[in-house]
């Protein structure tokens, strides 16, 4: 069957409350959410869902309150979530997997008064010991942080944005046999890229926003060589959200990946200059208020607030955060095919044999035996993006 890779309609509005929505056929478990949480209120949410025998399957911050989903596979015992620092939660999620638990999701929740970054994890009890890599990076860095990793057998399974930096959670013994990783500085070259690796074969495996409206998308080749369909919405509302996922459900799809951050003062977050200002003054007075009332330290040079702000790694992120690796375009052998132009999953022949029975390779619909990546030539141009 020929696969054709779907584009839902998106929705979105400036200033509105931005949650980013992949939705596949056929993938499973099914699964519910809901969306709007008060800032407090995402433990006592996630206990409620524990409490129906129910997994939190991912969790986001977004303008318009925190977004949960979750499936029928859980209970009272299975799963664990935790709220700290960014240095905090990445050594939470090592004793967890020394307990036997997988960090499962990943969410950015903002800012303290010292400017330092809070997530929100939640980790499931496996019966093994996972093997579990994290970090808080700057876009810079992730490249290198992903690239040094992926050589052990790592692959990324989840990311949250901040408004500088990236949280980065990769596992060891998936199913995914490549990945590419790929950052956008806004929603139009996001979708214009997605719909580029739709046709090229490759499904969304990870979507995120940052706190900023930039985009990071994880792309993935899988051991069975699987490509499903897919849709995809940017929604500012509620009522947006539930009728993608009301329309595609009913066909079949469900969700496979969340993306939402959030942090209150950004000035991306308001539309008029009017309130933009207002932000301002706010921001400057909250920051005030904050120094007035933190222990200083001396530094040498003068005053600075314990323990200082955050800054993500080096560097912050600009406006060119989708050419964080390079910004020159170069021909390369595809990285798929390893430059031979035949499809990896069948060897060119076209067709998969089951007990001398062909079957048609799922790997190169539409290519006949040709890389679905390279289209047979071996070779593929990379302009910016990260492929593992």
């Amino acid at each position: 069957m020929f696969v054709i890779a779907s584009l839902a309609v998106p929705c979105i509005v400036a200033g509105g409350g931005k949650l980013v929505l992949v939705m596949e056929k056929g993938a499973s478990p099914a699964q519910d959410y809901v969306w709007g949480l008060h800032p407090e209120s995402y433990v006592s949410a996630a206990q409620t869902v524990w409490k129906d025998g129910k997994l939190v399957t991912q969790m986001k911050n977004t303008p318009n309150g925190w977004f949960i989903s979750y499936c029928d596979d859980g209970g009272d015992d299975s799963q664990r979530v935790t709220f700290d620092k960014k240095g905090n939660v990445v050594k939470k999620i090592k004793e967890w997997n020394g307990m036997g638990l997988c960090a499962t999701s990943l969410a950015y929740e903002g800012l303290d008064g010292l400017g330092r970054a809070y997530f929100v994890a939640f980790g499931k009890k496996t019966g093994w010991e996972p093997k579990q890599v994290v970090d808080v990076l700057s876009t810079k860095k992730v490249p290198e942080f992903v690239a040094k990793h992926s050589k052990d057998g790592y692959r990324i399974t989840q990311m949250a944005g901040t408004e500088k930096a990236w949280g980065v959670v990769l596992s060891k013994a998936t199913d995914i046999v490549e990945q590419e990783l790929c950052f956008y500085k806004d929603y139009d070259e996001m979708i214009d890229d997605v719909a580029a690796h739709w046709n090229e074969g490759w499904p969304i495996q990870l979507i995120e926003i940052d706190a900023t409206g930039k985009y990071a998308v994880v792309y993935a080749e899988y051991s069975d060589g699987r490509c499903p369909e897919q849709f995809l919405s940017v929604c500012s509302t509620s009522e947006e959200a539930a009728n993608f996922v009301r329309t595609h459900k009913a066909e079949g799809y469900e969700i496979v990946s969340a993306g939402g951050s959030y942090l209150e003062g950004l000035l991306c977050n308001y539309d008029s200059p009017a309130e933009k200002m207002n932000a301002i003054l706010g921001i400057t007075n909250g920051l005030l208020e904050t120094l007035q009332n933190s222990p200083l330290v001396n530094s040498g040079g003068g005053t600075s607030v314990s323990e200082g702000a955050n800054d993500g790694g080096a560097g912050s992120v600009s406006a060119s955060v989708s050419r964080a690796s390079g910004s020159s375009e170069n021909t390369a052998d595809c990285n798929l095919c390893l430059g031979s132009g035949r499809c990896k999953y069948c060897n060119g022949d076209g067709y998969n044999y089951t007990a001398g029975t062909p079957v048609q390779c799922k790997g190169c619909v539409g290519h006949i035996g040709r890389c679905k990546r390279c289209k047979g030539t071996g070779k593929i141009t990379r302009s910016g993006k990260v492929k593992y």
